[in-house]
């Protein structure tokens, strides 16, 4: 059905951002302590690039092969963490 798909899509793209912090978040973290260069743009680390919205955010997705040590994590609680 659609939803299914849907759903398949955003498990996907899930781990996209998932592998998008972990290629590139060191490139976009806080590492200058003086503030002498601007934190560079990275549109693969914004859920809207994967074509998430606010309603995706509580959507719980598998995230076992992460550092997190659950199962299972709410697309927010990723982002925040």
């Amino acid at each position: 059905s659609t939803a299914d798909s849907d759903m398949g899509r955003k498990r996907v793209a899930a781990q996209q951002l998932i592998a998008a912090y972990r290629f590139l978040g060191s490139h976009w973290a806080n590492l200058d302590p003086l503030q002498r260069q601007e934190r560079p743009n990275l549109p693969e680390l914004e859920p809207s690039f994967y074509g998430f919205t606010d309603a995706d955010m509580d959507l719980q997705f598998n995230i076992s092969n992460t550092y997190f040590g659950t199962e299972t994590s709410s697309l927010r609680d990723l982002l925040n963490s």
